[in-house]
């Protein structure tokens, strides 16, 4: 996916010229306290909005550039292998990270806490990463996951990546 291809149409216009203009050294500090670094983008929205392809876009684009990058849907975290877990926290091993589909994972209290442990690794690592998801990064996303680690992975996202609505309507849909 590429950003030539995505069809930026009435709500997506800002979200493309965000994810156009995001980098993985990109010092941003948008919503941030001063001399704070953004992290990442939490792209957000209804389901076919082009959230995964605007994060697999800019993963294209930092890899032709030289860095290398992963794509994890969250319903596939990794949820008994801790050196694996330990990987994708580890800007030396994965310097950008999309997590895809934030929610869409089973809530189990194993799931999310190696959901949180990759979130928070990366924050204290300052490791970049994209996140998608379709609840808004507010108390719909923290009551998502209920628990404990609702709260907690809410409140970390919202603190280290730019949140950015992505709207309109299903584009698969409309195939």
């Amino acid at each position: 996916m590429i950003f030539e291809s995505f069809e930026a149409k009435d709500h997506k216009t800002a979200a493309l010229k965000i994810a156009e203009e995001w980098n993985i050294d990109s010092e941003k500090t948008s919503g941030n306290p001063p001399g704070s670094r953004q992290l990442g983008i939490l792209f957000y929205g209804p389901a076919g909005s082009g959230k995964t392809h605007l994060a697999c876009a800019i993963l294209n684009r930092q890899i032709s550039l030289g860095t290398f990058g992963y794509f994890l849907p969250t319903t596939r975290i990794p949820k008994e292998n801790t050196d694996a877990i330990e990987r994708l926290s580890d800007p030396d091993e994965i310097p950008l990270l999309i997590l895809d589909d934030l929610g869409a994972e089973k809530s189990t209290d194993r799931a999310l806490e190696c959901l949180y442990s990759i979130i928070d690794g990366r924050i204290w690592n300052k490791a970049p990463m994209i996140v998608t998801t379709n609840y808004k990064p507010t108390k719909e996303l923290s009551s998502r996951f209920g628990s404990e680690y609702g709260d907690r992975i809410a409140s970390r996202l919202q603190h280290a990546c730019l949140s950015v609505p992505v709207g309109g309507v299903d584009m698969r849909m409309q195939r």
